[in-house]
């Protein structure tokens, strides 16, 4: 469970395929996981989750480099402090989709 304000969860992996390919991927990656679109730019993705009973929603962010792509996890309002688990929940949840989709 983060602790913060606001808390998140934040990851990077290495990129190992085209970033168009890996930009395509992850928006599949968030339709799986019925997130919102809130704003797409060339290399970087941001996105609305789904809230719960815990949560209210948080905020997912992709951003994708030359040689990495970084998942970024937050609660939406910035006063919560704690986050439950929900944050990695997110992120794992998009990896799992990510690496489920094949191109």
């Amino acid at each position: 469970m983060a602790i913060g304000l606001p808390s998140y969860h934040k990851e990077r992996r290495n990129l190992n395929i085209p970033k168009v390919e890996a930009k395509s991927k992850a928006i599949k990656a968030f339709e799986q996981m019925g997130c919102e679109e809130i704003g797409l730019h060339p290399f970087a993705l941001d996105y609305n989750s789904l809230g719960s009973i815990l949560t209210s929603g948080e905020r997912i962010y992709v951003n994708i480099t030359e040689s990495e792509i970084i998942i970024r996890s937050e609660c939406i309002f910035i006063t919560r402090i704690f986050d439950f688990g929900k944050n990695k929940a997110n992120v794992n949840q998009f990896w799992e989709a990510y690496d489920s989709i094949i191109l």
